[in-house]
């Protein structure tokens, strides 16, 4: 069994909200207009992704306990959303607005669970270190990610097409966006291994 783990914390859209519909004709349109490969699924659902990196796999268990003393810590977020944009290897997401709360979380996730990696990287993360900047590349050494801290960029994905105009696409996807802004109100914690796995959810407060 590897030693590591692939971990990520993020936050669920609410199932059952006008958002979450929204995201999911999005995901639709991608899919029945272009060769959209991002699937959802009931382990994939659409969320904020706010921190991921590898750590040992001992290590589960206090990453468990260090994300639910933050939750009990931390109320229930209500975010602004911002445009549809496309990162330029193909990647939709909704933006969000950087707000101080937001931030703050982030940062407190960042600082308790990239102890955890104890020299662990992520092979994702690597195969694209020649394009990172200096300072991601710090950001990769010590936190096991380069895109946190200064360089976070909260959104969320909501589909992935190759070789396409990407600034049409979203003119079509922003056409289908009309809720300002949306409320969180649970933290969870996933991992991959040979399948994507929720491991536990905790409410905020």
């Amino acid at each position: 069994m590897n030693t590591t783990i692939w971990v990520a914390v993020g936050c669920y859209v609410e199932h059952k909200s006008n958002f979450y519909k929204e995201i999911i004709a999005m995901n639709s349109l991608l899919t029945d207009k272009y060769s959209n490969t991002l699937v959802f699924s009931s382990e994939n659902i659409p969320h904020l992704n706010l921190f991921d990196l590898n750590i040992l796999r001992e290590m589960l268990p206090l990453a468990l306990k260090r994300l639910k003393d933050i939750a009990k810590k931390t109320h229930t977020l209500t975010l602004k959303l911002k445009n549809v944009l496309a990162f330029p290897f193909g990647t939709f997401f909704i933006e969000i607005e950087k707000q101080s709360e937001l931030l703050t979380l982030h940062a407190k996730i960042v600082h308790a669970i990239a102890p955890l990696k104890n020299g662990c990287l992520c092979n994702d993360y690597l195969k694209h270190r020649k394009t990172y900047t200096r300072e991601q590349r710090k950001l990769l050494q010590r936190y096991g990610s380069p895109h946190v801290l200064k360089n976070f960029t909260p959104h969320i994905t909501i589909g992935h097409v190759e070789k396409e105009d990407n600034s049409k696409i979203c003119k079509s996807l922003n056409a289908l966006r009309k809720t300002e802004s949306t409320v969180f109100h649970t933290l969870h914690l996933f991992k991959e291994d040979d399948t994507l796995e929720v491991v536990k959810r905790f409410p905020l407060q």
